[in-house]
């Protein structure tokens, strides 16, 4: 049976540009709107959009302003602008939104679950939880709505501005990476390709919940950084000794229990993680040759 069109919104950014290739890549039907033609924060804009399309659809949710574009009132009411003008004009068949481990806060209580309490004491974190809130109220008894609690995800075909693209380019660029005590604090995160690769089996055969996107397996930052640079060539990764009871005055650990997780997608596998930090750490590298950065 030939599956619904998807709607990407947020197409350029970090996740939905490499679900916008993927789908190009299977010949999947699908619209991404650039902000022109579907301006969510306007709501004559995103009626326009929505009333356009004359076919079932899906929507992958990925549009929002992140802590990049501020971390302040302003970008907590343009995303529920955003949210707004989705729920009032789309009419999807199922629709999954992308939101943020973010809502636990910055000291979570470990192993994080699905459980865990939220905390919405950021302008960002507050308006995931109340972007996850107003879907759920609205869309829960009608459709297929899941919301996706992502770790930190990088290798986007956007603008590289992931915690983990940010320091590989950077290293390229000046053959040396020392992340000091940060580099000691453990992380769960997820390839972008990854991200992309599983809400596409999902588009196929949606099902409703909100789930952590994690794999269980936390490393720490200088172990992410030492795999990329393995086959790049001499970048020198200088680690620092840090205490461990001194640790968190660098940040918190993120450690996951994905049993939720497991037990309602039994059939999908995460990529062996060196691999795909190799692919990751090879397109990095030739973003930066293409745009004659190194």
């Amino acid at each position: 049976m030939a599956r619904d069109l998807t709607v990407v919104l947020g197409g350029s950014g970090d996740i939905g540009s490499v679900l916008v290739a993927q789908l190009k890549e299977n010949h999947d039907s699908f619209l991404a709107p650039t902000s022109k033609q579907a301006d969510l924060t306007d709501a004559e804009s995103t009626q326009n959009f929505f009333t356009s399309i004359n076919e079932s659809y899906s929507v992958v949710f990925a549009a929002f302003l992140d802590r990049r574009q501020g971390d302040n009132e302003e970008t907590l009411k343009l995303n529920l602008l955003m949210v707004e003008n989705v729920i009032n004009f789309a009419k999807p068949s199922s629709l999954v939104f992308l939101s943020s481990m973010d809502v636990y806060g910055k000291t979570p209580k470990l192993p994080i679950t699905e459980n865990t309490l939220t905390d919405d004491a950021f302008f960002y974190s507050r308006a995931k939880l109340l972007a996850e809130s107003k879907l759920f109220q609205t869309f829960a008894e009608k459709i297929d709505l899941l919301v996706l609690r992502l770790p930190g995800v990088y290798g986007g075909q956007g603008p590289r501005n992931a915690a983990l693209d940010r320091i590989l380019e950077k290293g390229i660029k000046e053959r040396l990476i020392n992340v000091g005590g940060g580099g000691l604090l453990l992380r769960d995160w997820i390839y972008a390709g990854e991200v992309a690769r599983f809400l596409i089996e999902w588009l196929n055969q949606p099902n409703s919940g909100t789930y952590n996107f994690a794999t269980g397996e936390s490393w720490t930052i200088n172990h992410y950084i030492s795999e990329c640079i393995s086959g790049l060539g001499n970048i020198r990764h200088e680690i620092v000794a840090v205490d461990e009871a001194k640790k968190s005055n660098f940040g918190a650990d993120h450690v996951f229990d994905n049993e939720k997780f497991n037990a309602a997608f039994a059939g999908w596998k995460f990529e062996n993680r060196l691999s795909s930090l190799k692919t990751f750490s090879t397109l990095v590298q030739d973003h930066l040759n293409k745009a004659k950065l190194i």
